[in-house]
C-alpha cells in the first residue's frame, strides 16, 4: 500500500509533460482542422520512418499495431459495449 504513493507520484510526474504537449497540439490542430491534421500525420508516418530506421523493422509495425484487436469489435459491434460504471458512494 505504501508503493501505490510513490508510483501514483511517478506516473503523474511522466503524464504531466505529455499532457501539456497534447494540448498544445490540440490547440495547433484547432487553427486549422485540415491542414494541419494532415501536417500532424505527416508527423506520425516521420515517426514510424524512425522507428524503422532505429529498429530495422518494417514501419508496418508501428502503423498496424492494434488491427488484430479491432477485428472482434469491428466484426460484431453490437457484442462490444463498455463496461457498467460503477455508482460512486459518499
Amino acid at each position: 500500500m505504501l508503493g501505490t504513493i510513490p508510483l501514483a507520484l511517478a506516473v503523474a510526474v511522466l503524464l504531466h509533460p505529455l499532457l501539456r504537449a497534447a494540448r498544445r497540439v490540440a490547440a495547433f490542430v484547432a487553427g486549422g482542422p485540415v491542414a494541419r491534421t494532415a501536417l500532424c500525420a505527416l508527423a506520425a508516418a516521420a515517426c514510424a520512418a524512425l522507428y524503422a530506421l532505429l529498429t530495422g523493422r518494417s514501419p508496418a509495425d508501428v502503423a498496424l499495431s492494434g488491427q488484430a484487436t479491432l477485428g472482434q469489435p469491428a466484426a460484431d459491434p453490437h457484442a462490444w459495449e463498455p463496461a457498467p460504471s460503477s455508482p460512486s458512494s459518499s
